[in-house]
This record gives C-alpha cells, structure tokens and sequence, in this order.
C-alpha cells in the first residue's frame, strides 16, 4: 500500500493497553462533542476529565443508535486522530513525556515494538520539543461499497498517491486492482472455471441428446417467405415434437449467453490489464449480468433435456452469497489464496 516503503521502526498496542497507558498518564481533559454510550456506560457532551475506559469507549465506536456521535469507520479514525493528539497535549504539559521510556519498559504483554529503549528515549525528547499543530496526520482513506453482500472500502488511489509523495517525498504509481471495478472482474474471474466446466459439460451432452433425438434443423429462409423450422426424423405426436422444439429453443438460447459471457471475458481480462481503464467497471457489470444469464438458461437447459451432471441445477448466481452445494458457487472463506493476507512486521 506504502508502494514498496519499508516501515523499519514501530510501536504497537492492544486496545486493552491503551487503556491502561491513559490511566497511568492519568487521563487526559478532552472535549465530547457529544453524548453516547458504550458497553452499558454513558458519557454526556461538554468539556470533561476521561480515563482509559472512557477514553477506549470514545475512540471505538462507529455505529448507530449508540448517542449522538457520527458514525462509520471514516468518522471513528478522526476520533482517534483528535484523542491522540490532546493526549500528546496532556503529557507534555505535564511533563510525563520524559517519562515514557521507563513507563513503556512497565509493560510486559500488549505493548509491541523493535526500538530500544535509547530510541525511545530519544524520540521522547523530540516529541518534547513539538508543539501539537506541527503534527500531521494523514488517512489512505476511501469509499465503502457493497459488493456480494459484504462491505468493502477501496481506497481512493489519487488520494493516495498524492500522500505518499506529500509524506515520504516519493511518487508511486496507482495500485489498478485495489478499486470496485476490478473487484468485480477479478470475483468473476474466480468463477470462470466451474462456468467453463459446466457449460461445456452440458453443451457435449446437449449436441448428443439433440443428435440421438433427430435434431431440429434450420434451413435457409429466403427473403420472401417465412420458412419454418423443419424437423428431420421427428416424433409422431405433437407432444413430443413441442418438447422438442421447445429444447432446442433453450439449446439455442444457452449457446448466445455463453458465447456473449466469454466475449465480455475476453474484453474485460484486455481492459484489467491496461494502466488506466475507464470502462472496466461497465464491462465487469455486464459480465457478471451475463455470467447469471448464462446459468439461469443452463439451468433450464438441463432440466428440459434431463441432464443432471454435477448438481447443475442447483444454482448460485454470481452476485449471490454462495449456495451449500452449488457447483456455480465459489466458497472462498474456504480458499487460503483468497483470503491469506501476509504482514511484516520485522
């Protein structure tokens, strides 16, 4: 995310420590710009004394129906931004920043980090000679969005860009696969095996059913007349010559949709691999109507010919939660290279 910046240094807690960090400080005055409540306890707004409770009640929440606070986890980070920084406010004042070495060397478990107590020393003296509106903080932040019935925040790539260079002086490029449009083609992506497997499957099927069948065929029509469908070796009842025809319509129906769906994959995996691409979002929505398209006339394709391989019947549409037993759906909680997310942290 940091486009190849090493994090060499860092300090880390647990929130049960910072608690217990803010109640060693000895609180800290702040602010309340308004009231609400937490794990059964109730705070009013106004200016005000917080301890570590209160103070780790402040800075957690992010839902509604819990007072008068905004919400959302854009809303709960700035909360925490402003926490930290009347904190910073509080401990110089009094002095205690000098004193933090020896109090961080206290804890055992729930507070992590790699510097020595030298640096942090150092780092203590430094932040003494601070003052608060010198310190800057910066979000990688971006915008929610539902995708498959989860929540998802995909960062806002510009913003991102333009933080790392304002920061760190570096410029990186935009990371094309962190945003909603690719999201989309890259879930779609997942499923393109079972949709290639099964619809192959029932099109081998189809053509030898319809060929054991005497299949209907098309002849020519001219521009004059209509020619109608003529069925070659077709069964002596009506029943069974509209069952026939009837099959033969969804046959056909099923060869559009997926001929159309590995278009649309086609055109959607040479848009994913262009820098920038302003139409990738567009063509991954369409994929994925054509993806559910091409199952649901395979569904009934199956069943109006008798084909039954796989549990194909069984549907799961690509925008769906997953299906127990769909062989259209993807359990990907279940897949540790899709949900495996590594972390160093030296």
């Amino acid at each position: 995310m940091l486009g190849g910046i090493a994090v060499d240094y860092y300090y880390a807690v647990t929130m049960e420590s910072v608690k217990e960090i803010i109640d060693i400080l000895g609180g800290v005055m702040y602010d309340l710009e308004g009231d609400f409540d937490n794990g059964g306890r109730y705070y009013k707004k106004g200016y005000q004394h917080m301890d570590g409770q209160a103070c780790l009640d402040y800075m957690r929440v992010r839902k509604s129906g819990h007072g008068q606070l905004s919400t959302s986890d854009a809303n709960r980070v700035n909360r925490q931004k402003n926490m930290m920084v009347e904190l910073f406010k509080s401990v110089k004042d009094s002095k205690l920043i000098l004193k933090l070495p020896a109090l961080i060397e206290t804890f055992g478990e729930g507070l992590y980090t790699n510097c020595t107590a030298a640096q942090t020393a150092a780092l203590a003296l430094f932040a003494f000679g601070l003052d608060s509106e010198d310190i800057g903080m910066y979000s990688l932040s971006g915008s929610m969005a539902t995708l498959f019935h989860w929540n998802f925040t995909f960062t806002d790539q510009s913003n991102r860009v333009e933080v790392i260079e304002k920061v760190y002086g570096v410029q990186v490029e935009k990371e094309k696969e962190y945003t909603l449009s690719y999201a989309k083609y890259y879930w779609a992506s997942l499923l393109k095996s079972r949709y290639v497997s099964l619809c192959d499957g029932l099109k081998e099927y189809a053509e030898d059913y319809f060929a054991a069948n005497d299949t209907p065929a098309e002849e020519d029509q001219s521009e004059e007349e209509d020619v109608p469908i003529v069925f070659f070796g077709a069964a002596d009842t009506s029943a069974k010559l509209a069952a026939s025809s009837e099959a033969y319509s969804l046959y056909t129906e099923f060869n559009n949709n997926y001929a159309e769906m590995l278009s649309l994959f086609s055109t959607c995996k040479k848009e994913a691999k262009k820098a920038s691409s302003s139409s990738l979002g567009s063509y991954a929505t369409k994929l994925l109507t054509s993806m559910e398209e091409t199952q649901k006339s395979a569904i009934e394709l199956s069943k109006a010919i008798g084909y039954s391989k796989k549990k194909i019947t069984t549907k799961c549409y690509p925008t769906s939660t997953y299906s127990s037993g769909s062989p259209w759906g993807y359990a990907y909680w279940n897949e540790t290279k899709f949900n495996e997310v590594k972390v160093n942290f030296n």
